[in-house]
């Protein structure tokens, strides 16, 4: 994540979304929370933990491929809906 995000902290940002998670279950409303993966060819080894460790928690997971300036990163340009409550 670091490498794709310069300066984000995978642990730190997982520890934010549990802990409005927790917040949300404590409370019995909240936000919906939507994530999206922006997948290109540095972190696509990470996708399927990604949705493993988020599906049934979170309203929505998306993912997106990313652009650059000259088009596509990877021949995928399919936008995938995985999780929709």
């Amino acid at each position: 994540m670091s490498k794709v995000r310069r300066g984000s902290n995978r642990d730190r940002i997982y520890r934010q979304v549990n802990e409005l998670l927790e917040l949300k279950s404590k409370y019995g409303h909240g936000p919906q929370i939507k994530l999206i993966f922006v997948k290109c060819d540095d972190n696509k080894h990470e996708l399927d933990s990604f949705i493993d460790y988020w599906e049934g928690r979170v309203s929505k997971i998306v993912v997106k491929q990313m652009y650059n300036f000259y088009g596509l990163n990877d021949s995928d340009s399919t936008l995938k809906w995985y999780k929709e409550k």
